[in-house]
């Protein structure tokens, strides 16, 4: 393992979650992954594609989980919109702070 720690919202794992914890809890996961990518391409520790790498490997890692555990394609589909919104921000705030 790379040492990045596994994201696991615990709000997605509750079957028949509402829409909107859904969709937060995807923004929370967004906020913890762009804070760490932006942790560690500050330190030296990952370029910007690497940090594309293993965002996606963790993502895809979640996504499954959630699959298996019975959530919902649709709460799956809220819950990436959310954290792919969160991510985007960060990562937009972080390079307009760079240049």
């Amino acid at each position: 393992s790379s040492g990045v720690r596994s994201f696991d919202p615990p709000s997605v794992r509750r079957h028949g979650t509402a829409e909107s914890n859904v969709l937060a809890s995807g923004k929370e996961q967004g906020e913890s992954i762009g804070a760490y990518l932006i942790a560690q391409m500050k330190g030296g520790k990952l370029t910007p594609a690497d940090a594309v790498n293993v965002a996606a490997a963790q993502i895809e890692k979640q996504t499954e989980k959630m699959l298996a555990a019975g959530t919902s394609r649709t709460d799956v589909v809220v819950w990436l919109n959310g954290l792919r919104e969160a991510v985007s921000d960060r990562i937009s705030a972080f390079t307009e702070s760079e240049q």
